[in-house]
């Protein structure tokens, strides 16, 4: 069977659409962040010898807003 240049592109579309729907799994913890409202990835299996349950799922900040605030914390204490 032959197949003509417009059914190969149409064919290799579909493939790259489906690709793309694929996402990695999702390391989030289900908790969002208060200050900028994204998802707290768990960091559980990124450790050494890590699983899936560590009690450090209390966090209420990401890594990135937990620094911010930190600072934040600093800069007012230094006034005081």
């Amino acid at each position: 069977m032959v197949y003509t240049e417009n059914e190969i592109y149409l064919s290799l579309l579909k493939a790259e659409k489906k690709l793309k729907k694929k996402k990695p799994p999702s390391k989030n913890t289900g908790k969002k962040c208060l200050s900028c409202k994204n998802y707290i990835p768990s960091i559980g299996t990124d450790r050494k010898n890590g699983k899936e349950q560590y009690k450090d799922w209390n966090r209420k900040y990401c890594k990135k807003c937990w620094k911010e605030q930190q600072k934040t914390k600093e800069f007012l204490e230094f006034f005081n």
